[in-house]
């Protein structure tokens, strides 16, 4: 846990003891580092979701039987499509969120697979 920060004019060394499981602080075996700024904060909890998205100029129907199969094969991945009007074009974009990183990479594929076998061209978008 940081439990000072030092410095004149500027954070120079920030200082952290470990917590017990009993949550108690130790400030014994206080270690000190140098550092040019320090952030902090409280109540945030660490996203480990990872997440995979294309788009392609399929509309958002001639997908949905495909992802819903792909769906069943990966439970644990969450697949939304959500409809767009890009180049003068309708499309659909389509997102893969999960924790899973290899579930995620094969279900990916999947998708890709699929819309390129009902004649869209997968495009990869940012997740």
């Amino acid at each position: 846990m940081l439990v000072e920060v030092r410095g004149e004019g500027r954070v120079a060394e920030a200082v952290v003891a470990p917590v017990s499981a009993a949550g108690r602080l130790d400030r014994l075996r206080t270690r000190s580092f140098a550092v040019d700024a320090v952030c902090a904060g409280y109540g945030f909890m660490p996203a480990n979701e990872l997440a995979r998205a294309l788009g392609c100029h399929l509309p958002e129907g001639a997908v949905a039987g495909g992802l819903a199969d792909i769906q069943e094969r990966w439970p644990g991945i969450d697949i939304g499509s959500y409809p767009f009007y890009r180049e003068g074009k309708f499309g659909t974009s389509l997102v893969l969120r999960g924790t899973d990183a290899a579930a995620l990479d094969a279900a990916y594929a999947a998708v890709a697979d699929m819309v390129t076998g009902l004649g869209g061209v997968p495009a990869p978008e940012d997740g």
